[in-house]
């Protein structure tokens, strides 16, 4: 039995973030950012070298989200309280007690707007409620900074119904009103604290009625207006953060502007973002951090930098397939508005967006459908809509699409695809075209698409759902549109030779353009979004091939009418992206330890290994690997921390060159020759006890057998396919 030492190298952890039963339901999120609202709330914690973000959302689907940035990606944390739901709050960093300060923010419901005046602080961990003698009038949309030399919190102005003009502070304990008048009543004040001249420092706002123009500067004693010969255009809500380093303040809309205590100068960089946000000064960079999502921006007083990676433009009828030897959710084309389709290629890694330059790529289109050959390793794309139909089959190797001429092929048409992983068929159903909608069924077999002619079908129809449930090896269609324009409920299951109708007693809603994938670890089937006729949904709901269940997820995806959605294999969590939007989101079990194979094996048999059935690598327990097709009985496990790159070197890495054709490496094998034990002929079985130690929950880890085959090839070698791991505790 092998046990699990820590790796060389940081140790990636996943919070365990609800235990017991309440754990096993499945959470949406957002894995890349929080998202782009300018009542968002940020400051930057100094003690931690973290930027901090409080992301309140109100209405829609309430949001109670932290965030935090080490300068390098966001992380969403999980604490066990947060402040509700709420716009127009403020934070400021209080640097002597190492707690970041939140207060007040505004709840609109249908009878008006809710005013808040609560107080709470964050240490890093937790939210802490905390309480005064005095208290602020409860308000949204006020200035908060941290004054260090006089270790104050300042409040300012802020709207309760009709905009503000008093002036407070938070000295750790209580509320102190200091002044009822300084600049006039009003909302949204770019407000921030120049350290090096012990001055709170104001600009802009707004009343009723208008916007103002003005720069004030608070001295713990007085507001004094100031008179510089020139100033930012009158505007409220504009992001403003002091530079430490430089020694002025930065306020940034359209433009970038520069306060030095007695003049504003207007910056002229040569690229600059192309909204506002939230904005802090990162002290351990040196340098002004602007979130406006997806992009996250740094200034350094020359330039803007864009930090964070490429994320796909917004588009909708854009499907993805999961390549799980490449470990990456490939996602083509895509409509880019009503008017005109997308024609680019890209990647998720399960880290960031990579966008392709292949030599040969596919004509534009939008609605077409995509599907991953796991036998051959290839993504297939067929059909769409780029003005007409089309009919054209494609491929992705990874590096380039290629264009296939079968004798026979559907006609044109937009409808999805599906991947039979037991017949290593990719299937299609029905769909539109210029003259109505399809009920046909088609096969590809990597060389020739062939008709089906099942006894009974579903009614023609375009804008279903469709997906491969592994555990059942059945095809699963869902709702869509008819020929009657009437919006369907209706559950389909191909067998590879008959369609049969399921009627659970639940089924969710009419819908078309939803999106539904396998959730291949928890064997069920997980259907998104759509439309109910003109009405978006944004509902979760799980098919076990008996029964659908609604899943009530604290979050759901904004993007919700023709996503992509895929089943990420090596991270065992459901991947979604666009709808509308240029969102990207994950759905799985926080804290679920998970066990999937992916790639392929070579050999004749091929080497194959499998989790155990049962079999999850939960901490305290034992993970069991079997192995079939063993030549001579004698097997070796290699293990990895990574199924991308081995050193600098990309993976699936071919060991062809090494007298092995038709093998792979598809981990970093940093630990290679592990020994398995054999269970009988041609089989062998690997253990690996995973340490009961919470720091391993979230960890990755990659295996993949290899065997001795004098014969089979020059090297004498055959190796399995992989199975990825994520320990956890559930």
């Amino acid at each position: 039995m092998f046990r699990l030492a820590y790796p060389r190298g940081p140790i990636l952890t996943l919070p365990l973030l609800i235990a017991s039963a309440a754990a096993q339901t499945p959470v949406w999120l957002d894995p890349t950012a929080p998202f782009p609202k300018q009542t968002n709330a940020m400051a930057f914690d100094s003690v931690r070298a973290r930027a901090v973000l409080l992301e309140l959302e109100p209405t829609l689907t309430p949001r109670q989200l932290t965030w935090e940035w080490d300068g390098l990606r966001w992380t969403r944390l999980a604490p066990a309280l947060s402040p509700s739901p709420r716009s127009g709050h403020a934070m400021a960093f209080d640097n002597l007690r190492a707690r970041t300060v939140l207060f007040g923010g505004i709840v609109p419901n249908t009878s008006g707007t809710v005013m808040l005046g609560d107080t709470w602080e964050w240490d890093g961990a937790n939210w802490v409620p905390r309480t005064s003698a005095t208290v602020p009038q409860s308000r949204g949309y006020h200035g908060l900074v941290y004054d260090s030399i006089r270790a104050r919190t300042v409040l300012f102005g802020g709207n309760d119904g009709t905009p503000r003009s008093d002036t407070w502070e938070w000295d750790g304990t209580n509320w102190l009103l200091r002044v009822a008048t300084g600049p006039s009543a009003r909302l949204g004040p770019s407000m921030t604290y120049d350290s090096q001249r012990g001055r709170t420092v104001l600009f802009g706002g707004a009343s009723n009625y208008f916007s103002f123009g003005d720069t004030w500067e608070w001295d713990g004693t007085n507001w004094s207006l100031r008179a510089p010969t020139a100033s930012p255009p009158a505007q409220a809500g504009a992001p403003m953060a002091y530079d430490s380093v430089r020694g002025v303040s930065v306020l940034f809309a359209a433009d970038t502007w520069e306060w030095n205590g007695a003049q504003w100068t207007r910056r002229t960089p040569a690229t600059s973002p192309a909204s506002s946000g939230t904005m802090v000064f990162d002290g351990q960079g040196s340098r002004m951090l602007l979130h406006t999502y997806p992009d996250d921006w740094a200034w350094d007083g020359n330039a803007w930098t864009q930090l964070s990676a490429l994320v796909p433009p917004w588009r909708s009828d854009s499907p993805l397939a999961y390549d799980d030897r490449r470990g990456r959710a490939v996602m083509f084309g895509g409509y880019a508005d009503l008017r005109y389709a997308r024609q680019d290629t890209w990647e998720w890694d399960g880290v960031r967006w990579l966008q392709r330059s292949p030599a040969t790529v596919p004509p534009a289109r939008a609605d077409h459908g995509l599907a991953y050959d796991h036998a051959r390793g290839r993504t297939v794309l067929f059909g769409g809509y780029d003005g007409t139909p089309r009919s054209d089959t494609w491929e992705w190797d990874g590096t380039d699409w290629s264009l296939r001429t079968p004798a026979v092929a559907p006609s044109g048409r937009y409808s999805p695809l599906a991947y039979d992983r037991l017949r290593h068929r990719v299937v299609l159903f029905g769909g539109g075209d210029s003259t109505g909608m399809l009920g046909d069924t088609w096969e590809w077999d990597g060389a020739n698409w062939t008709p089906a002619s099942p006894a009974q079908s579903p009614s023609a129809r375009y804008g279903h759902a469709l997906a491969f449930d592994p555990r059942r090896g059945r095809t699963v269609l869902f709702g869509g549109v008819d020929i009657t324009a009437l919006v369907q409920a209706d559950t389909w299951e191909w067998d590879g030779t008959n369609w049969t109708q399921r009627t659970p007693i639940l089924t969710p809603p009419a819908r078309y353009l939803a999106a539904l994938t396998s959730d291949d670890q928890r064997a069920r089937l997980v259907l998104c979004g759509g439309l109910a006729y003109s009405v978006p949904l944004r509902d979760t709901w799980e098919w076990d091939g008996a029964a659908w269940l609604q899943i009530a997820t604290p979050d759901t995806p904004f993007g919700c009418q023709a996503p992509g959605m895929t089943y990420d294999r090596q991270r065992g969590r459901v991947f979604l992206f666009g709808g509308g939007t240029r969102e990207t989101w994950e759905c799985f079990v926080p804290g679920q330890a998970v066990a999937l194979d992916y790639g392929s094996g070579c050999g004749t048999p091929e080497l194959t290994a499998v989790a155990a059935p049962g079999s999850r690598p939960v901490l305290g327990l034992t993970q069991h690997i079997d192995i079939s097709a063993v030549p001579a009985g004698i097997a070796f496990m290699s293990y990895g921390w990574s199924s991308t790159p081995i050193g600098a070197t990309p993976l699936p890495l071919s060991f062809a060159p090494f007298g092995m054709p038709g093998c792979e490496l598809l981990q970093s094998s940093d630990l290679a020759a592990q020994p398995c034990t054999s269970t009988g002929p041609g089989t062998a079985r690997h253990d690996l006890l995973v340490p009961n130690v919470a720091a391993f929950a979230g960890l990755r880890l990659f295996l993949q057998p290899w065997s001795p085959a004098p014969g089979a090839n020059q090297a004498g070698i055959v190796v399995a396919n992989a199975i990825a791991l994520t320990l956890g505790s559930l």
